[in-house]
Parts: structure tokens; C-alpha cells; sequence
């Protein structure tokens, strides 16, 4: 988060916590570019392009074109009841269906500054009181103001990868994928941030492209577990949903032989688990005393 956001007021709070991890630490560790020499808010663009740079008008562009190739290929019954009540014409219609969207993340956008300007003082005042050095987690528009280039990178590597692997899923007879546009933009959002963090561009596209593989893979292998029970943890899924999801189908199939006593058994080693993370987060963070004095008799 202090690559990320340049600071560490706030962690994060969101489903798309392994990816995050993933894209930082994976673009880092391939060594994909400097992330100062190659920071996506560095891009100059022709004059002529240059408000695609406004994550508002980029937005709207692409998911306007997105719309209207989808209407061009749609059946006329689909395209009629989509459009219901509405008397435009479907390729307007679909432009100000991206109109909106981009209007949604405008508000959305918006909003998080006046949150973070709001929660992070009072939750402040609560940490001191309660959970002393404690930080609030909170969702992942969050840390979309500190580079809204990176944003759109990731989104649109995002989206890219997942519509080659729809498309080669179709060809071979695999499995119909479906776009889940809300997961594509947020989760390829956040991989563009914390890409661009530690190698930029490049690591803001490896992370937007690796938010569009997982959704995908993840959709296809998904379906078989939860298709007779919630299909939607599938097909409308962030990353966690996946890993976390998966974690606890495999740790019922090893404990459920037990039966109520393997429920009692997950549950405790769940418990070691956690507070061995813990102790190992508070050991690592935890400042010598003679550094605490120093830092209070320095204010």
C-alpha cells in the first residue's frame, strides 16, 4: 500500500486482495520496468489522444465500443428486449448505456476522496482509543485517484485478455464464457495500480491482463463446483472469490470424513493459522522502545 497509494493510512479491504499481491510482487520479481521511469502518469500522448488520459472519457470510449459491437452481433429479439420501454436507436441506446457506466464511476470515484478525507481521521480517533496502531482496510476505488492512468491500462488489459480467452473458449468447445464488466474494470483497475507500483506500464498491463486470465480460468473451473449450488460465485467473481473459495472447498473435502469433529478440527487450525500471521505481522512491525521515545521526544 506505501508503493501503491504513497502512504499507509489505510490497507486494503476488497476481494481483489490476491491480486494485488500477485501483480506487485509478480511484475517486481519478473523486473517488467522502473516504476518511476516508466510511471503510467509519465505517458505523454499526442495532443490530439490526449483526453483518453481522462479515465471518464476512456471509459465511456471503450465501453461504448464494447456496446456496439455487441448490438452489431446480437440477435434482434436480445437487442429489442434489452432496449424494453426505450425508443432510441440500439447503437445510441448503447452509447448512453456507456454514458452511464462511466457516469457510475465518475460518482464513484468522487465519493471514495470525500470518504477517505471522512473515515480515515475517525477511525483514527478510534484505533487510539481501542486498537492502537490499527489501520481501517478499505474497498479498492480507493487507491484508483493515485494513478487513474494505471486504472485504464490495467482495465483495458484486462478486458483484452479475457475476450482472446472468451474467443478461444468458443472456437474449441470448452466452456461459454460470460464478461463480468464490473470485475473486469475493478479488478483490472486495481492490478493496474499495484503493477504500475513496482514496474510501471509494463507492470500495470501484466497486472490487468493477469486479472483477465484469472476471471476466466477461474469462471471455467469454478462452474463445475458451484453450478449446482451458486453458479454467481463463478460467472460474478473477484480473484478472492476463487482462491478463497477453492481454499475451503478442499479443506472440507480433507476434513468432511470426520465429520462435526472435522468442522471442530478446520476451525482450530484456522485459529492457529490466523494468530500465527498475526504474531508475525506484530513482530515485524512492532518498533523498539528506545525508537518510540526517540520519535516522541522528536515531536
Amino acid at each position: 500500500m506505501k508503493r501503491a497509494v504513497g502512504g499507509d493510512n489505510f490497507g486494503l479491504g476488497h476481494t481483489t486482495s490476491s491480486l494485488a499481491l500477485l501483480s506487485g510482487y509478480g511484475a517486481k520479481v519478473l523486473r517488467l520496468g522502473d516504476p518511476g521511469k516508466h510511471d503510467t502518469e509519465k505517458i505523454r500522448m499526442p495532443k490530439a489522444v490526449a483526453f483518453f488520459k481522462d479515465i471518464n472519457v476512456s471509459t465511456v470510449f471503450v465501453i461504448g465500443v464494447i456496446m456496439i459491437v455487441a448490438i452489431l452481433f446480437a440477435e434482434d429479439s436480445v437487442v429489442v428486449k434489452q432496449l424494453g420501454d426505450s425508443n432510441m436507436a440500439p447503437m445510441m441506446w448503447g452509447f448512453v448505456q456507456a454514458l452511464r457506466f462511466a457516469g457510475g464511476i465518475a460518482i464513484l470515484l468522487y465519493g471514495v476522496r470525500m470518504f477517505l478525507a471522512e473515515i480515515v481521521p475517525a477511525f483514527r480517533g478510534i484505533s487510539q482509543k481501542l486498537l492502537p496502531g490499527s489501520r481501517p482496510a478499505l474497498d479498492i476505488p480507493t487507491v484508483f485517484p493515485k494513478a487513474p492512468t494505471a486504472v485504464m491500462i490495467g482495465f483495458l488489459a484486462s478486458i483484452s485478455v479475457f475476450l482472446i480467452c472468451m474467443g478461444i473458449f468458443a472456437a474449441a468447445g470448452w466452456f461459454a464464457l460470460v464478461p463480468p464488466m464490473i470485475m473486469l474494470f475493478f479488478g483490472g483497475g486495481a492490478g493496474g495500480v499495484f503493477g504500475n507500483a513496482t514496474a510501471g506500464w509494463r507492470g500495470a498491463v501484466f497486472g490487468g491482463a493477469l486479472n483477465g486470465l484469472i476471471l476466466a480460468l477461474g469462471q471455467w473451473i469454478g462452474w463445475g463446483f458451484y453450478s449446482s449450488t451458486a453458479p454467481e460465485l463463478a460467472t460474478l467473481a473477484d480473484p478472492d472469490w476463487y482462491a478463497v473459495g477453492w481454499l475451503f472447498l478442499g479443506c472440507g473435502k480433507a476434513f468432511g470424513h470426520l465429520g462435526s469433529g472435522g468442522l471442530w478440527a478446520l476451525g482450530v487450525v484456522t485459529l492457529i493459522i490466523t494468530a500465527a500471521v498475526l504474531l508475525l505481522i506484530n513482530k515485524k512491525t512492532k518498533a523498539p522502545a528506545g525508537d518510540v521515545e526517540q520519535k516522541v521526544a522528536d515531536k
